[in-house]
């Protein structure tokens, strides 16, 4: 098997203005970051290294006393409100460059916020990577929406009445669109370790999907979200 220098990063910043202190919040017996990190220290694949991006004291001894990795506290400058991923994944990766002296090939973000993604889904997203490296800059796991989904969606005018989402598709019946639509589930994103870096990027033209099932689309933002994988998980 083809070996590629990736790093695992599962960032949880303390803060949270949808839903306060959501990675600790219990759901159904766990803790919602413990999730993520089961799933990361459960996958069969080879990380040069598996860490936790975070602020929180608590998370970090929770995260080690898992098996995680844990090298640094994440810097108050990039647990703000307006921090991206990109600079979230950058720091991670120059931390590990610089202990461990060699350069990543790529960088796999492990998103807390969807706990119904496993370790299985980790392993076939590397294992993906694996055969059409020379192919992309990264993947990205997503669901697929119905191909109606823009005919029949609306956004709220100004006006307060409802106004079509998308006028190129007004004309068309819902069995004339041949496009396929997906939608980041809000799970896993790899993304080749240079384009991060030159392109402050996660996603290009390039990205690859990894179709994972409609049920599997959780992204934890607020109380609604997590009331939903509450029921999705029991």
């Amino acid at each position: 098997m083809k070996s590629l220098k990736t790093l695992l990063v599962i960032p949880a910043r303390a803060g949270s203005k949808g839903l306060p202190g959501k990675h600790l919040l219990e759901l159904n017996g766990k803790k919602l970051i413990e999730y993520a990190i089961q799933s990361a220290i459960g996958c069969s694949f080879y990380f040069q290294e598996k860490v936790i991006s975070t602020d929180c004291e608590e998370m970090l001894n929770l995260a080690l006393g898992l098996g995680m990795s844990a090298p640094f506290k994440r810097p108050k400058q990039l647990a703000e409100d307006e921090t991206t991923s990109v600079e979230v994944l950058k720091h991670a990766v120059l931390n590990h460059e610089n202990r461990f002296n060699h350069k990543l090939d790529f960088v796999m973000l492990l998103q807390a916020t969807n706990p119904l993604v496993s370790s299985t889904d980790i392993d076939n997203v590397m294992e993906m990577l694996i055969s059409i490296e020379d192919e992309v800059d990264g993947i990205i796991s997503v669901t697929e929406l119905k191909s109606h989904f823009f005919h029949s969606s609306y956004v709220l005018g100004e006006d307060t009445y409802l106004k079509k989402i998308t006028e190129e598709t007004n004309s068309l019946r819902r069995q004339d669109i041949k496009s396929r639509f997906f939608k980041s589930n809000g799970g896993i994103y790899v993304v080749r370790r240079d384009v991060l870096f030159k392109q402050n990027t996660i996603y290009t033209n390039k990205t690859y999907p990894y179709l994972m099932p409609i049920y599997k689309h959780v992204d934890i933002d607020d109380s609604d979200d997590f009331e939903l994988a509450k029921k999705l998980i029991s």
